[in-house]
């Protein structure tokens, strides 16, 4: 430790520990936590490095969480963006769990705010990152399957959809860094109608009733509501925010639209929210392994789900195992 200097935690942000990077020097004061709330102490000064040894110590006794004060918190986010992800010297997986990592505060903020405008520009500069990050030639689809979290948290699902997005269309072609931000964008907002949604319903862990299954299937709608005026957006990123329940063959929702009925955005972000909802743990079922994912998309290739973008994901995700 640098210094005895103790701050109250009124004063300081959190940060985690996995968005920082061994060597770095940081442009910031770095705080430890302290037990019995008691103030927070410093750890590593402005303008130290950070080292392997620090990381790998503070993972040994179970620091996953340090702070920075609130009037560093632009520094540390520019740190961020120009020493880390901008970084071709560290491993583009290494990137991808920081940015996913940085990105859970910003989204939890964001999404559950009930501010549309801060979320909107969240989630753009997000997308930014992401395209940057997830589209990197470097990038090995089995590191970032590794890396992933799946917690149900609604800012992670964000972020997991997002990554699947971009993979998927990155694979499909696309290629136009324009067209892919707003395909990151899309969605991370593409859930954002779900903070109309009492939380328990997502939390129950019993058969939810019929007027429960209606205001969860209420959510496209409600989020396409809020930001269809918006001139910030284009027409296939509403789209995927109100279309990713809708299935070809009809038997989704809000309109129960069929095959190219739905935007092709939609059709893309209904393959990525059903793989990141399958493989998450929730309230009500376990997680199921990616082969269980694979082999379901294969049954739904064509009829619930665009053939030949399923076809794409499966051969990659066959490919990552």
């Amino acid at each position: 430790m640098q210094a005895a200097e103790c701050l109250d935690r009124q004063s300081l942000v959190p940060i985690a520990l996995d968005t920082l990077c061994a060597s770095a020097v940081l442009p910031f004061n770095l705080y430890l936590p302290s037990s019995g709330g008691a103030p927070l102490v410093l750890y590593r000064q402005c303008g130290y490095p950070f080292t392997q040894e620090d990381f790998d110590r503070l993972v040994e006794r179970k620091t996953r969480t340090l702070y920075i004060q609130s009037g560093d918190s632009r520094i540390y986010h520019d740190h961020l963006r120009e020493d880390i992800l901008k970084n071709p010297k560290i491993p583009a997986a290494r990137r991808y769990q920081v940015l996913r990592e940085a990105a859970r505060e910003v989204l939890s903020e964001a999404l559950s705010g009930g501010d549309v405008a801060t979320a909107v520009t969240a989630t753009t500069d997000l997308g930014r990152e992401m395209v940057r990050t997830v589209c990197d030639s470097q990038v090995v689809l089995n590191d970032i399957l590794r890396v992933m979290a799946h917690d149900y948290a609604t800012f992670t699902h964000a972020i997991n959809v997002a990554t699947y997005c971009l993979l998927i269309a990155r694979r499909m072609g696309t290629g136009s860094e324009q067209e892919l931000l707003r395909i990151g964008r899309g969605a991370l907002l593409h859930d954002i109608g779900k903070q109309y949604a009492p939380k328990k319903i997502f939390e129950k862990t019993e058969k939810l009733s019929d007027r429960e299954k209606q205001i969860i299937r209420e959510h496209p709608t409600q989020g396409f509501l809020e930001l269809c005026r918006r001139e910030d957006l284009s027409w296939g990123e509403l789209m995927m925010v109100y279309q990713h329940h809708e299935r070809c063959d009809g038997r989704g929702y809000p309109a129960g639209l069929v095959r190219s009925e739905i935007h092709e955005y939609g059709r893309v972000c209904a393959i990525a929210d059903v793989c990141d909802a399958l493989m998450q743990d929730r309230p009500y079922r376990r997680a199921a392994p990616q082969s269980d994912v694979v082999e379901y998309l294969d049954r739904q290739a064509g009829r619930a789900f665009d053939e030949e973008m399923s076809r794409c994901w499966i051969a990659a995700m066959k490919q990552a195992t």
